[in-house]
């Protein structure tokens, strides 16, 4: 299965959207206990790739961004 070009063109996202993605994406790694190289896996990548190409170019490596968004992600955790 191809994810069409027409789709991948016409995908535009914004920092602020992207970034609710991150949190979402990386409280869903951590509640889950998975590894933060899933991030980094082709499995990982076709998904998102398929559900909304211009995701791709906000994720971090597993080491780059992870830190950053675990404390974004615990803070958020600490004020509820």
């Amino acid at each position: 299965i191809k994810v069409p070009e027409v789709s991948m063109n016409l995908d535009r996202m914004k920092v602020p959207e992207a970034s609710t993605m991150m949190f979402f994406l990386v409280r869903f790694i951590i509640g889950c206990g998975l590894p933060f190289s899933v991030i980094e896996s082709p499995f990982f990548r076709d998904f998102v790739k398929a559900a909304r190409p211009s995701f791709l170019k906000f994720l971090p490596s597993r080491f780059t961004g992870a830190s950053r968004w675990i404390d974004i992600v615990h803070r958020h955790t600490l004020q509820r």
